[in-house]
Parts: structure tokens; sequence; C-alpha cells
């Protein structure tokens, strides 16, 4: 299965979703915040990152901006979680 790099500021959040991807298969990778992100997928390339969007310090958004301009780093599938709904919210994300 997949290297997942998982980056969640809540620990019970981050808990419930590394449960699921590990109950599925996965090989996950856990990050507190997205510099420690940032610096786990530069350390071993995840096959996917599924990240928070709203992170003290750096918001998901940071994070895609951030990955997407390592050459080494910017083809890895990004999946960002959200409880917002609006579509600029939405929209933003697509953009990044």
């Amino acid at each position: 299965m997949a290297k997942v790099l998982l980056i969640e500021d809540d620990e019970t959040q981050r808990f419930i979703a590394a449960f699921a991807l590990k109950k599925a298969g996965h090989e996950v990778r856990e990050a507190h915040d997205g510099p420690h992100g940032v610096t786990a997928a530069r350390q071993d390339r995840p096959d996917v990152i599924v990240c928070d969007v709203m992170m003290p310090g750096m918001t998901g958004y940071e994070v895609v901006a951030a990955l997407r301009a390592d050459s080494n780093l910017r083809a890895v599938p990004f999946i960002l979680l959200t409880a917002m709904t609006e579509r600029s919210h939405m929209r933003q994300g697509m953009t990044a």
C-alpha cells in the first residue's frame, strides 16, 4: 500500500485519521504541524500527503505551496482536509 504523510495539528483528529489509514493497510508517517510536515516530506518522500488546512504557523495552503516549489515533491498527490464549506475555500484548495 501507499506511504502516507499525515499533517494534522489536532492530536485527536490525527489519531483518528492515522488509525483509519493504517487499518486500510497504508504506512503512515505523522507530523503535528506544517513545518514538520514539509521537513518529513523532504526526508522521506511519501506517495501521498493528507493535510489539514487550518493549522497555526503554516496553513495547509502554505504547505502545498512549499512542496509544489520543490522539484522532488511537486508531483506528490495532495489531499487537503477541512471543515470549511465556502466555495472560496474550496477554490483556494483546488488552485493550490
